[in-house]
């Protein structure tokens, strides 16, 4: 049984995981006493029979898991620095539209008597009628500029959330991928492993006994490519203050 020929498994490794199961077998590698005895051992302690080519190849992969492992672990952490960095602009931005708001609710205060009062000698020949004409349509125009101010303010903060999202966006891809790399790998290594396997039961005399007993063994896939990746909400901070 010989593993079929893809992209994802190269024929230089095809080639040479076959040729290793060749000569382990015409070698007698492993022996069918030691794989029995290995397995009765296994039988009382529990575990997955697994011997020479096959612990060197599982060794292997464990190490190219390991380096993606910590590529993943980095990867998770440069983004809750930066999703971090998103959350304080759009608190900064939230606060600044609190501010501008604020303002907008002091121009709309009614006239004071004292705004209604002639603040220089031209506006004291002014009848009242006059001066609280002058004085309104100043409130309306600082009640214009201080309502752009918020609509730009809150512009802001919809720009910041629309920031923040996209980052998230970005990070998960990125998170992916040393997941996605790592699932390709162990498929890749169960294939390398069958395509040894049956080279090895194909040269070995005892092939037809032995190739049962050195079964594929399983490779579960590491805790942190399984677990449910968790993000922050894209959202960040509430956007009811943002209307």
């Amino acid at each position: 049984m010989v593993a079929s020929a893809e992209p994802s498994y190269p024929t230089s490794l095809q080639r040479a995981d076959r040729r290793r199961g060749q000569l382990d077998g015409e070698q007698r590698i492993p022996a069918l006493a030691e794989v029995r005895r290995q397995q009765q051992a296994l039988t009382e302690t529990g575990g997955q029979l697994a011997v020479g080519y096959q612990l060197v190849l599982l060794a292997e992969l464990d190490e190219k898991l390991n380096e993606l492992s910590i590529a993943h672990r980095r990867t998770h952490q440069a983004a809750a620095v930066d999703l971090s960095r998103h959350d304080e602009r759009i608190e900064q931005a939230r606060n600044d539209l609190g501010r501008k708001r604020e303002q907008l609710e002091a121009a709309k205060a009614p006239l004071t008597e004292e705004e209604l009062r002639p603040r220089n000698p031209e506006e004291a020949r002014w009848d009242a009628e006059m001066l609280r004409h002058r004085r309104e349509v100043a409130r309306s125009r600082r009640i214009k500029l201080a309502q752009e101010s918020v609509d730009d303010a809150r512009d802001r903060v919809e720009q910041r959330h629309a920031e923040r999202a996209a980052a998230v966006r970005q990070h998960d891809e990125a998170s992916a991928e040393p997941g996605t790399r790592a699932r390709r790998l162990v498929e890749l290594y169960q294939r390398r492993i069958a395509e040894y396997l049956a080279a090895l039961a194909r040269y070995h005399p005892a092939g037809a006994t032995l190739y049962p007993l050195l079964s594929m063994p399983e490779i579960p896939l590491p805790d942190w490519v399984t677990e449910t990746a968790h993000h922050p909400p894209t959202a960040g901070a509430r956007r009811d203050d943002a209307r």
